[in-house]
């Protein structure tokens, strides 16, 4: 009984796990990554970002974007990173 229990046990999870395995079959990214570094360009962030960014394009084999996003003490490359509306000019706090 206690074998019959595990066979069972173990046969659910492998039915359970086969989506998993086809879903890591897919190639992994699709398409070209941006990555958003939040002060100028031409300062150690955004040289070390285009070095990443150098990196993962060879590793990947996709291109790998870097675009400066400065501004508001970095809350505004923070924002469009994190996917959240621009804070309006001088109200931190307030989302556009």
């Amino acid at each position: 009984m206690a074998a019959l229990r595990s066979l069972s046990w173990i046969l659910g999870l492998l039915v359970a796990t086969s989506p998993l395995a086809a879903a890591q079959a897919q190639t992994y990214p699709t398409r070209t990554l941006t990555m958003i570094a939040p002060w100028t360009a031409g300062g150690a962030v955004g040289t070390v970002a285009r070095i990443v960014a150098s990196t993962l394009t060879e590793r990947l084999g996709k291109t790998v974007v870097v675009e400066n996003r400065s501004g508001d003490g970095s809350t505004i490359g923070t924002a469009a990173a994190a996917g959240t509306p621009q804070p309006i000019a001088g109200r931190p706090h307030a989302r556009g």
